[in-house]
């Protein structure tokens, strides 16, 4: 079974890199392009054309799957539509409400089919478990999904970002697949890290690809949200539920901590949660005098770390409210490492900042903030 995993990764993977090559000068003459100015500050008009490429390999790649460990083909349509919609978006800049009820229209049609549905929290305070039904189980797939879309969308600010936070989530959902023989998990996170990872080749932050970057827009991060919100519904409700709903926040931990944290900070002083601002965490650790391929490292290995704590706590059967507290704990500390960035940054060695700084990462564009929120 395991090779035909490896089979779709490598499909998505080679669908995708090939599809970012043709789709690019299909942007440019469509004027699908990302132009700098305000807050966009990288260089030159760069194709949006990543979210479009991920899903062409993730359709390549649910077709070599097994039957019994495919997904539905509602998943594939309600993919191709949030794509779909996020191109428009990003050609036409359409209005918050209107990419609202095209979303519940979507993620409603996809809870109602597959009744892939929230329907409880687990026992995160030590009080007992927190349930849902009925019209309350559909209100929280709603927000969970549509956080999730959010919090990816609020990730993608930084080249390569978001896809390498998707890959750290997909790799713990893999694993966990792979040890609770969860098979449909494990090959929906192959072959979808697969297609990201092809897409990554044109928006990590490196020189080798600074000629032909490529950005996923709202469609690629819509994409990857739901696609990791359908991945922890799956794996952590109803009956065939193999891990605590908190292991599914340890798996995008980052993106989690990101939604939270600008949710607080924009709502504390009055403001939209959808209002754009310079604050993120990314931003934070440029501010601080952190080049963008260091600011990038920081981020994914704190990722990493993040996911594998999860994992020991979900391998170790450790209680539900302690993992959750611990999950708090933890995000309490990561914002506070990132608004103390600069004190941080000047108490190392002056070599190790020459490492950290922008002039040594040899890396001259500087981030790209898209967008605040994808509703």
């Amino acid at each position: 079974m395991i090779p035909s995993f490896i089979l779709a990764c490598a499909a998505g993977l080679v669908v995708s890199l090939v599809a970012m090559v043709v789709l690019r000068p299909v942007a440019v003459a469509l004027d699908l392009v990302d132009r700098p100015g305000g807050r966009k500050t990288h260089h030159g008009n760069v194709p949006i054309v990543g979210g479009l490429a991920m899903l062409l390999g993730i359709v390549v790649g649910v077709a070599l799957l097994p039957a019994d460990s495919a997904p539905s083909s509602l998943f594939t349509a309600a993919c191709s539509l949030l794509v779909l919609l996020g191109l428009l978006d990003d050609r036409f800049d359409l209005s918050a409400h209107s990419r609202l009820i095209a979303h519940v229209a979507i993620i409603g049609a996809v809870a109602v089919g597959s009744r892939t549905l929230v329907t409880t929290i687990g026992n995160p305070f030590g009080t007992g478990d927190i349930l849902f039904s009925g019209f309350w189980a559909y209100l929280a797939t709603f927000f969970f999904v549509v956080g999730a879309v959010n919090a990816f969308n609020m990730l993608d600010g930084m080249d390569g970002l978001a896809g390498a936070l998707a890959v750290v989530a997909l790799g713990a959902f893999a694993w966990v697949g792979i040890n609770e023989q969860r098979l449909d998990i494990v090959g929906l996170s192959f072959l979808v890290s697969g297609a990201v990872i092809g897409f990554l080749l044109f928006n990590l932050p490196a020189r080798f690809n600074r000629n032909f970057r490529c950005f996923m827009g709202d469609g690629g991060s819509t994409l990857l949200g739901f696609v990791l919100a359908y991945l922890g519904v799956s794996i952590s409700q109803q009956s065939n539920a193999v891990v605590l709903p908190v292991s599914v926040l340890w798996f995008a931990a980052m993106p989690v901590y990101e939604l939270l944290w600008t949710i607080i900070r924009r709502t504390s002083r009055g403001r939209s949660p959808l209002s754009a601002d310079r604050e993120h965490m990314h931003h934070l650790l440029l501010d601080a005098g952190f080049g963008v391929r260091a600011a990038f490292i920081v981020l994914v290995s704190i990722g990493v770390l993040l996911a594998s704590i999860g994992l020991a706590l979900h391998f170790y059967a450790v209680a539900e409210w302690i993992n959750f507290t611990v999950f708090i704990v933890c995000g309490i500390g990561v914002l506070s490492f990132m608004c103390r960035a600069p004190s941080f940054l000047a108490r190392l060695p002056a070599s190790m900042r020459r490492i950290a700084g922008a002039r040594i990462s040899g890396y001259v564009p500087q981030p790209v903030e898209q967008s605040d929120g994808a509703v």
